[in-house]
């Protein structure tokens, strides 16, 4: 029997060897407990708070960090942070390198063996757990010391223009569709690109 991951059987996923490391991509990660501190939602308005500052300054750096990596556009939402990223198959062409684990990494408990496929540079998954290790830190020491990220994150890859139209518009009308969904923040990008 396949392993699941979310509504995806993981066989499903592995059969795209290069899923997570080129295309675009919806990323959504989640605050443990879903814990409202990263914004304040004002009618159609979102309104960042000190910790929710702090993400975005991170998020901003990403491009920095990640020399393939585009941030395309985002939300932070009280509990939640919807990003759409784009990986840029060019830059990287197969020329991939296994990322060796650091002490800092190891103790944000974000491998698995001392060369972790999943942590290939430039990766989805090396981008969201540089995210929220980095994030992690300065939230603990300057807002909120028992801040934590829900394990894992969610994702899918954007396959065509109107996947890509519909994330948009969800991320643009968030604010206003935010009390339905809350409590599963995924749940509700999920549901809407769902929507004929």
């Amino acid at each position: 029997m396949a392993d699941e991951y979310g509504n995806f059987k993981l066989e499903e996923l592995l059969k795209d060897e290069n899923y997570g490391l080129e295309g675009e991509f919806c990323l959504t990660i989640v605050t443990n407990n879903e814990n409202f501190i990263l914004s304040k939602v004002d009618g159609k308005k979102i309104i960042l708070t000190e910790a929710g500052k702090i993400v975005e300054d991170y998020l901003n750096q990403a491009e920095d960090h990640f020399s393939n990596i585009t941030i395309k556009d985002f939300v932070i939402m009280p509990n939640c942070l919807h990003a759409v990223v784009e990986i840029d198959s060019n830059t990287r062409k197969r020329n991939f390198i296994v990322h060796d684990i650091s002490r800092f990494e190891i103790s944000f408990g974000l491998m698995v063996g001392r060369k972790n496929p999943f942590m290939l540079k430039g990766s989805v998954f090396h981008l969201i757990s540089w995210l929220k290790a980095a994030s992690l830190i300065e939230l603990r020491k300057n807002v909120y010391e028992d801040f934590s990220w829900k394990s894992g994150y969610f994702d899918f890859k954007i396959s065509d223009r109107s996947a890509q139209k519909k994330v948009k518009e969800y991320l643009k009308n968030s604010a206003t569709t935010w009390t339905s969904v809350k409590e599963d923040p995924h749940s509700g990008i999920v549901s809407y690109l769902s929507k004929k």
